[in-house]
């Protein structure tokens, strides 16, 4: 087995770019919105009634979140602190204009439902998901796509949502719960067909 090369490049992590950026450099700061821009755009998205609201919302974490530099703590995950900071705007933003903070769904590259794999989208990945948008209240759809899309832990997703722990595994819970059940549905739907 070769030995390392000396002085290999070593891409840094989110929270070293945050530490970075939080001592005043912008270029550490714009590869994190390089990074985080579509999947903050797609997290958001669920949050919004338009596109354009979940663009201006991305737009104006981003904005917020380099002013707010300061607060974050070194040790803290970076996706958890921006994602709190998208939620509130979102929720801020939905509260000001009285509109559902939830719209359909859309499908960009970066969704889970429209990457595609060697031989196509899974079918049973795809029916579960629309299943998450349609049948799960709006903290268990979130919660479920922090988990399972974003790949935050429970503690991360407590933050970002201002829940407990425990409150959250009960959502969990329930959301793969009530997603089990809507798959037995579908492919007993299936097993019918001729």
């Amino acid at each position: 087995m070769a030995a390392p090369l000396a002085g290999a490049l070593r891409i840094p992590t989110d929270e070293e770019l945050a530490a970075a950026a939080r001592d005043g450099n912008a270029d550490a700061y714009s590869l994190l919105v390089s990074r985080y821009a579509t999947r903050l755009f797609n997290f958001l998205r669920r949050r919004a009634r338009t596109e354009a609201d979940a663009d201006d919302l991305a737009q104006e974490t981003f904005v917020r979140a380099w002013t707010k530099l300061h607060t974050y703590r070194p040790g803290m995950r970076f996706s958890t602190w921006l994602y709190t900071i998208g939620t509130r705007l979102a929720a801020t933003h939905a509260r000001s204009r009285r509109l559902p903070e939830v719209g359909p769904p859309v499908v960009e590259p970066a969704d889970p439902r429209a990457a595609p794999l060697p031989d196509g989208p899974d079918p049973r990945a795809v029916a579960l998901w629309r299943a998450a948008d349609a049948l799960l209240p709006d903290d268990q759809r979130t919660a479920v796509w922090l988990r399972y899309a974003e790949d935050l832990a429970i503690d991360d997703i407590a933050r970002v949502l201002g829940k407990s722990r425990v409150n959250i595994r009960v959502m969990l819970f329930r959301a793969r719960r009530t997603l089990a059940a809507e798959l037995a549905r579908i492919e007993q739907r299936k097993d019918r067909t001729p």
